[in-house]
């Protein structure tokens, strides 16, 4: 009889998949085994995203990424105590996953608060820690009965960048200066998520593509207000959700892959 799955205890489930959002959709479109790791994955991020909110105290600010630090370190020796870390140990094949990954993400977290990237490379470095290495952890999870060749590595770790250079930017966008640039910057790199992605492993990480599709359709998609606006641009999210996915799926199927 084979081992119960672990579950995600609420609220942190509820909070890292917000009906509607990207984070939900790429998790409801995502592959049977990237599921829990993506859940596990979008709730520390959703934990650590409220450590960057403006009001925080700076002590308190100081303190909790403290204990977030102390957590993973705790998480890496396999002696996890917060629910969520327990819930990613719990993970098959977490025994030899590493979890060091999210040391360089909680770095990226603390450097958000007051730095301004000068250079394009300073923003791409802190966009793939804040969000490239946590989404590398959910890559590992997935694909720790059956490791990766170099070239299939390879290529999935550079569309994890580009989604997280992408997202980085897109997100960006909406509150600095250049927005068309940033824009167009934002487009550039989100379109290189499914190309860069290997075709035997595309179906298994169809959640990227997802996410970039999504996060591309609204880098254009003019703002509307109203119930009815809420209810088509849902389901024109839904739809795209889908399509991205399915390109995936039978992409992997031309190659035979997954």
């Amino acid at each position: 009889m084979s081992p119960r799955p672990p579950l995600l205890e609420e609220p942190y489930r509820s909070a890292a998949l917000p009906p509607g959002t990207t984070r939900y959709l790429s998790w409801l479109f995502a592959a049977p085994q990237a599921k829990d790791p993506l859940l596990g994955v979008l709730a520390l991020e959703c934990e650590w995203r409220a450590l960057t909110r403006r009001d925080t105290e700076p002590t308190v600010l100081h303190a909790k990424l403290g204990w977030w630090q102390q957590e993973i370190e705790r998480l890496i020796a396999h002696r996890p105590v917060h629910p969520i870390t327990r819930f990613l140990r719990a993970l098959p094949g977490a025994e030899s996953v590493s979890f060091a990954p999210f040391e360089r993400t909680l770095g990226a977290v603390s450097r958000e608060l007051g730095e301004a990237w000068t250079t394009l490379a300073e923003l791409e470095t802190q966009a793939d820690a804040l969000h490239g290495e946590p989404l590398r952890v959910v890559a590992a999870l997935v694909h720790a009965g059956a490791p990766l060749g170099v070239g299939a590595s390879a290529g999935l770790s550079d569309s994890i960048s580009a989604l997280a250079t992408g997202r980085y930017i897109a997100h960006a966008a909406a509150v600095g200066g250049d927005h068309e640039r940033a824009r167009g910057q934002a487009a550039e790199r989100l379109a290189r998520v499914p190309l860069a992605l290997p075709a035997e492993i595309a179906s298994a990480e169809r959640h990227l593509p997802v996410m970039a599709a999504l996060e591309h359709k609204h880098l254009y998609a003019p703002k509307r207000d109203g119930a009815r606006a809420g209810v088509r641009e849902g389901v024109s999210d839904l739809l795209s959700a889908w399509r991205a996915a399915r390109r995936a799926a039978r992409r992997a199927g031309a190659h035979g892959g997954d």
